[in-house]
């Protein structure tokens, strides 16, 4: 019977949606403050920072550039912000693409999840909040059906 291959294929894919948990009402700006900083990954061909500047009482500003062969190949304006509800947000302004909030649904053990089914992709933005010198990125979601996902492992650097 075809059915057992089938459930077990569907609870394969189910799992490997990130899932929320519940968010500590404790979840404030400060907990991203060890992003706070330049962070920088080198590719084949080309480099990728990361900088953050450090949070105030109300949100948190990043911005990523990559560059290949000296050139611009992408960047985004990042803002992580908390609304007068208590809201976590986290909003990216990418190269030639429209601005786009994700919602935080889970933090735990340093682990930030911002969701937003809505948006073709990614729908799932996941950073490590590092305690260290590696900053784990990620985005996920699912695309024509298929479950995408991207890390990005950044190290700290000097802000020149």
């Amino acid at each position: 019977m075809m059915t057992t291959p089938i459930l077990i294929l569907v609870a394969t894919a189910l799992a490997a949606i990130p899932q929320a948990s519940p968010l500590s009402e404790e979840t404030r700006l400060e907990d991203f403050s060890s992003l706070t900083g330049c962070w920088e990954a080198q590719e084949a061909d080309g480099i990728s920072i990361e900088h953050w500047l450090p949070p105030s009482d109300d949100e948190m500003l990043g911005v990523s550039h990559t560059t290949r062969e000296g050139r611009t190949a992408w960047y985004e304006y990042m803002r992580i912000s908390k609304n007068e509800d208590g809201e976590i947000t986290f909003t990216a302004s990418p190269s030639g693409q429209e601005t786009t909030s994700f919602r935080l649904v889970s933090f735990v053990n340093g682990q930030a999840v911002f969701e937003n089914r809505e948006h073709d992709f990614p729908q799932f933005i996941i950073y490590q909040i590092p305690d260290g010198d590696e900053l784990v990125a990620g985005i996920e979601g699912e695309v024509d059906g298929e479950q995408r996902s991207v890390d990005f492992v950044k190290h700290r650097t000097d802000c020149d």
